[in-house]
C-alpha cells in the first residue's frame, strides 16, 4: 500500500540526513513486528527505491555495537562541514552518498569497508 508514500517522503525531506541499517547483523524479533527475516530485503529495496526516486540521499551504516555507532556518527560528521548546514544558516548543499544510484548491499559494503580502511 503506497497511500502514505507522499506524506512520508515529504516529511523525510525535512531531515538533514537519512541513515539506513545494513544487513550485516542478523535479524532478531523485537516483539513488535510481525514480519520476519524474509521481509528485510524486499522492504529495504522498496525503501531505497522510494528514497532514490524522490531524490532523498541516504547512507548505509555497517558494523555492530560500538562499531556501528561509531560508523553512524562518522556518517553524520562530514569532513567538509559546509556540506551540512541547518536550514536558514547560509548556503545549503545537499549531502549525497557515493552509492546513491546503487542499492546493492554488497557493493555498499565494499565501498564502506574501503573507506574505513583509508581512514586508518
Amino acid at each position: 500500500d503506497r497511500s502514505l508514500y507522499d506524506y512520508a517522503l515529504s516529511h523525510q525531506r525535512s531531515y538533514d540526513i537519512t541513515l539506513l541499517c545494513a544487513f550485516d547483523i542478523p535479524w532478531l524479533p523485537d516483539g513488535l513486528q510481525r514480519d520476519g527475516a524474509h521481509a528485510r530485503e524486499p522492504v529495504d529495496t522498496l525503501l531505497r527505491g522510494a528514497l532514490h526516486q524522490s531524490g532523498i540521499p541516504y547512507q548505509v551504516v555497517y558494523g555492530s555495537g560500538e562499531q556501528r555507532l561509531d560508523n553512524a556518527l562518522a556518517a553524520i560528521r562530514p569532513k567538509d562541514r559546509s556540506v551540512l548546514t541547518r536550514k536558514g544558516e547560509g548556503t545549503t548543499k545537499r549531502w549525497t552518498w557515493i552509492c546513491d544510484k546503487c542499492s546493492d548491499p554488497e557493493c555498499e559494503h565494499r565501498l564502506f569497508t574501503t573507506a574505513l580502511a583509508q581512514r586508518g
